[in-house]
């Protein structure tokens, strides 16, 4: 009876965990070798992020820092920041591999849409942000200020700020899309989402000033696509069966 005494769910909750174990670990390997990977083209990335302020700043030399670990912790978040980006397929492929044995054929349909359209639009939510939304942003602070200082940006706080606003743009655009991916799945009816909509435009300002970390300009540009993306969501969900 010794070969009996631990239960068959026992079983399989170690072998899930041994799995969750192993996906984690692959997936911060994959973060870290993008990382590894992106650091020794952290000049070229930098200038890459500041030209919105090339082109807002007449006569725009760079950014400066002011202590003395500065720069190098200021590349190493950006890199860091940048290898999860250009690592996320593999953490998509990793969260798909791990969840598909427990789901019925249809549901792995749905998941497989569900994972290809949220890892688009994600970067195309990184996209938005900055090609669209950074550049205004940058243009307004500098309106704001109405040219009554000479603006000395920091390199590690400017960086910061774009790699910030780049993630929460690409997770805010997945939100909305989880409407459509709730619906096509059978978690909620369409007219659930309907008959709720203004709550979920508040939902949605909110979110968007969290993503945002409070900065308002960057909350409504995040909003309105999220508005948008929201309603093409219900579109593209239809009524559900």
């Amino acid at each position: 009876m010794a070969g009996t005494d631990t239960p068959p769910l026992d079983n399989l909750l170690i072998r899930h965990l041994d799995e969750l174990r192993r996906r984690l670990g692959v997936s911060l390997l994959a973060v870290a070798l993008a990382a590894a990977c992106i650091y020794p083209f952290r000049l070229a990335v930098s200038r890459f992020l500041c030209l919105p302020l090339a082109r807002a700043i007449p006569g725009f030399e760079g950014l400066v820092y002011t202590g003395l670990p500065e720069a190098f912790v200021a590349y190493l978040k950006l890199s860091l920041i940048l290898g999860l980006l250009l690592a996320s397929p593999v953490l998509v492929h990793n969260l798909w591999r791990f969840v598909s044995p427990g789901l019925f054929p249809h549901e792995k349909r749905a998941a497989a849409w569900v994972v290809v359209t949220g890892s688009v639009l994600f970067f195309a939510g990184v996209a938005f942000y900055y090609f669209v939304a950074l550049p205004r942003m940058v243009a307004f602070f500098l309106w704001f200020e109405g040219g009554r200082f000479e603006p000395v940006l920091k390199l590690g706080g400017y960086l910061g700020f774009v790699a910030r606003g780049a993630l929460a743009f690409g997770i805010g655009f997945e939100v909305p899309f989880l409407v459509a991916a709730a619906v096509r799945t059978g978690l909620v009816s369409r007219e659930f989402f309907v008959s709720r909509r203004i709550s979920f435009y508040i939902g949605l300002g909110v979110v968007s000033f969290m993503l945002a970390a409070g900065d308002v300009v960057a909350a409504v540009m995040l909003f309105i696509p999220l508005a948008l993306l929201q309603e093409t969501g219900l579109i593209l969900a239809g009524r559900s069966r």
